[in-house]
Order: C-alpha cells, then sequence, then structure tokens
C-alpha cells in the first residue's frame, strides 16, 4: 500500500489492513532501496548477506 501522507510504502498491515508497526518501526524503504541497489553487485546464489560477507573476505586474504 502507497502511504500518500508520508511517500513510501506502508510495509506492514494487520489483518484488516491497517497500517502497524509491529515487525517494522518508522520507514524500511531505504533497506529496500539499498538491496536494490546492491543486488546487482553479487552473484545471485541465494542470501545477499552472505554474498557481500564471502566477498569482503575474499578480499581481505588477496591483501
Amino acid at each position: 500500500m502507497i502511504d500518500y501522507a508520508r511517500g513510501g510504502q506502508l510495509s506492514e498491515l494487520i489483518e484488516d489492513l491497517k497500517p502497524t508497526s509491529r515487525l517494522f518501526v518508522g520507514k524500511p524503504d531505504i533497506y529496500h532501496a539499498l538491496q536494490a541497489c546492491l543486488i546487482q553487485l553479487y552473484p545471485a546464489t541465494g542470501s545477499l548477506t552472505v554474498a557481500i560477507i564471502e566477498a569482503d573476505q575474499t578480499v581481505k586474504q588477496h591483501h
């Protein structure tokens, strides 16, 4: 759902489709925007977090 009042999206809804913040506090849109930018830089083998950690370890081994 679109958050017309503050921009972005309403990322969490309860059963009657009203906005809530049980899991996400605030606006997690920046998290999704960052993921969209990073995901194209790593192999599509599963977890983006694991790919970033593995790439970091590889760089550290070569220095």
